[in-house]
């Protein structure tokens, strides 16, 4: 019995030319400046593409030109100079938020990272209600792109990092510890009305992203970062990839197993706890801070 081939399903058009751009912005944002050549040699692009690409990208505000390699002064042997483009850091802002349970903190940047604006406000996490906390954090978005004088601009990404596991889809397990729940009161849902990417995750994971990223763990395969503020928690990198599981990776509540050590309270919460004690004792001066 003969067998009959299976066409091959190609790529659309789209699909294609998505894919293309998607690789020329991925480079762009590692590179400080570059040219087709380069360009090609990281991608396997064709000249025709990488060139058809990169003006398509100078056009919609993502890419600059500079100053050809004469120009700038680059080595160059004989041919025409080539062209060299950069990404437009301008072109877009990006939001970052640290939702802990005792306050809230945003900081605004550009496409390269550049710090734009910072602003914080307390919450009492006892008292705050889920409704209150995502208002909050609403707001605190809001005033952190005013800060950078982008009130009318809509970010291209807010990222928000909260003390809870959190599966691929920005949600928390509702079925075991309320104080998750409380800090990820369906957030994703709620911010997504801003109509730009929503990202949200455990802190501790994404504090190991910046630190594969930018800071200790660079070119580093494996590590693990350990977070301490009110609770203990840790994201872990293995082979280069964040380590997820089911969504608790890095949850620390074996802690409540180990004899003395009694759980995975935090420095913040051990601290408060103790200057609460001394306080009832009368042993620290009224006037203290």
């Amino acid at each position: 019995m003969s067998r009959v081939a299976t066409p091959t399903r190609l790529p659309s058009t789209h699909a294609l030319r998505a894919a293309n751009v998607a690789a020329v912005l991925e480079y762009a944002w590692q590179a400080e400046a570059f040219t087709a050549s380069d360009l090609i040699g990281s991608t396997g692009l064709s000249r025709s593409t990488a060139l058809a690409v990169c003006d398509e990208l100078i056009a919609q505000g993502w890419l600059r030109g500079l100053d050809d390699t004469r120009q700038a002064g680059t080595d160059y042997r004989h041919g025409r100079p080539a062209r060299r483009y950069a990404l437009r850091e301008d072109a877009g802002i990006v939001i970052g938020v640290d939702a802990g349970a005792h306050s809230i903190a945003a900081i605004a940047a550009d496409l390269r990272g550049h710090e734009l604006a910072r602003t914080s406000r307390p919450l009492v996490a006892s008292k705050a209600s889920a409704q209150a906390r995502i208002a909050a954090i609403d707001d605190l978005i809001d005033e952190v792109l005013a800060a950078a004088g982008s009130a009318s601009t809509a970010p291209l990404c807010v990222a928000v990092g909260v003390p809870a596991p959190v599966d691929a889809e920005g949600h928390s397990p509702r079925d075991r510890d309320p104080f998750w729940r409380r800090m990820n009161p369906d957030l994703a849902e709620s911010l997504r009305r801003r109509g730009c990417a929503i990202i949200i995750d455990n802190d501790a994971n994404l504090a190991a992203l910046a630190e594969g990223a930018i800071g200790a763990g660079r070119d580093v395969s494996s590590f693990i970062t350990v977070m301490s503020g009110e609770r203990l928690g840790a994201g872990y990198v293995l082979d280069g990839r964040l380590v997820r599981g089911r969504g608790s990776a890095g949850e620390l509540h074996l802690l409540n197993l180990v004899e003395g050590v009694g759980g995975p309270r935090g420095f913040a919460a051990v601290l408060r706890d103790w200057a609460r004690e001394w306080a009832d004792s009368g042993a620290l001066p009224e006037d203290t801070a």
